[in-house]
């Protein structure tokens, strides 16, 4: 009897834990192929330095967007990308950050251009630097984006089949 029981509740286990894994998005889920002892947001943009390689597209540029895994798993990825990324591994960690999309000037060119970028708090970061330094002034946000509005929007624009929003 004592055995029946036991394999009773074995058996509702394994059928939570399979449920469980069928509500598991994958798409916006990194950690179980991450390291697991990040802890900062300098550890994260490390991290990502490390096994995603930067490619230049304006986000004027009618380019893919990316799930934060399809960036990590292609070792590439424009800004969207690499912000998406980071916004994604720093939620898994605790750290609240937000996706943002922002008009800049470079202080070098004096180019004006539209770029993606994090926001931790009031501080800015650039994933693309592993310092996190942004080399450029912020002329206007027009995305601001928390954790569930960025995957939110992302969901919408892949399901559209479009490049922009």
């Amino acid at each position: 009897m004592k055995f029946r029981f036991l394999f009773c509740i074995a058996l509702l286990g394994i059928s939570v834990g399979i449920r469980a894994q069928q509500n598991y998005d994958t798409r916006f889920t990194v950690l179980p192929i991450a390291d697991q002892h990040l802890k900062t947001v300098g550890d994260v943009l490390k991290y990502i330095a490390r096994r995603v390689t930067y490619w230049e597209a304006d986000l004027d540029t009618a380019s893919m967007w990316h799930y934060p895994v399809e960036t990590l798993m292609s070792r590439a990825g424009d800004c969207k990308d690499y912000s998406s990324l980071t916004v994604q591994i720093l939620d898994e960690i605790g750290i609240s950050a937000n996706f943002i999309g922002a008009e800049i000037i470079d202080t070098k060119s004096g180019q004006t251009s539209n770029h993606a970028l994090i926001r931790v708090g009031k501080e800015y970061f650039e994933p693309q630097n592993q310092d996190g330094t942004v080399s450029y002034t912020i002329t206007r946000v027009f995305w601001d984006w928390d954790y569930k509005t960025m995957k939110k929007k992302i969901l919408e624009i892949r399901k559209n089949g479009a490049a922009e929003l």
